[in-house]
């Protein structure tokens, strides 16, 4: 008995499973699952913005410009004259022979401050003008022109004794130490200091007054176009001029 209900049961299985439709694939939706497409790497997809162009760096271009009848005189690009490779410059000339110290004040005329010469080219254009004014026009046999430049204080006297021992030692025994250019002048000393004429500095003193102060030679000798130290407020040797100088006037073009 046992047995004919066991196999009843596997008939009726049969029956089932042969009339049960068979899927072949590529049914309805209801037949498969949708999966969404991720973006390669697992990135979430975005729009790209386009991105703001930088705009271009301008930049700005100066002009240098000197009053009228001053030199723009080209200089190396330093801290003595902003950068700018330039400073203006001038040749006052005195009709007769001023101190050192009333040199000064024809710069201070003309908002200005005596100067120096910074390189050999500005040197023999100083000492072209300065030659033409004394030689040519005054018709002397030899002049200077006053120039900036100042004997260190620890090196200053009036004392003979105190002067040689100065000399015995640094910086006052120094051609290139014992002076200095104040930061007026807008200058680079190095190339000045270089250019002492013979046997100069000479230190010397009259009565109560030392060589403190500079000034460019004008001679038919060895010593033209070079330096020498001179009392900053004797009239009597032979100044007949004042190199100036003042910082260039800047514009944006």
């Amino acid at each position: 008995m046992s047995r004919q209900i066991f196999l009843l049961i596997l008939f009726s299985i049969a029956v089932q499973a042969f009339f049960r439709p068979i899927y072949s694939g590529g049914g309805g939706e209801q037949d498969c699952e949708k999966t969404s497409t991720s973006s390669p790497s697992g990135s979430t997809p975005s729009a790209s913005t386009p991105s703001a162009s930088t705009p271009s760096k301008i930049t700005p271009k100066y002009s240098y410009t000197c009053p009228k009848d001053w030199n723009l005189t080209t200089r190396t690009p330093s801290q003595f004259n902003g950068q700018t490779g330039f400073l203006c410059t001038k040749f006052i000339t005195a009709p007769a022979s001023i101190s050192v110290n009333s040199a000064s004040e024809l710069c201070k005329k003309e908002n200005a401050a005596l100067t120096a010469f910074e390189n050999d080219e500005e040197r023999l254009k100083l000492h072209d003008e300065a030659r033409k004014h004394i030689i040519t026009d005054l018709k002397l046999g030899s002049g200077g022109v006053a120039i900036a430049g100042d004997r260190l204080p620890q090196c200053v006297t009036q004392n003979r004794t105190v002067l040689e021992e100065n000399m015995k030692n640094p910086p006052c025994n120094n051609p290139k130490q014992e002076y200095t250019l104040p930061e007026s002048a807008h200058t680079n000393a190095e190339f000045l200091w270089n250019s002492w004429a013979p046997l100069e500095p000479s230190h010397d003193i009259a009565g109560r007054v030392s060589e403190d102060c500079l000034q460019m030679i004008i001679s038919s000798n060895n010593r033209n176009g070079k330096i020498n130290d001179i009392y900053c407020t004797v009239e009597t040797f032979w100044n007949y001029g004042a190199y100036c100088g003042k910082p260039v006037d800047i514009v944006t073009v």
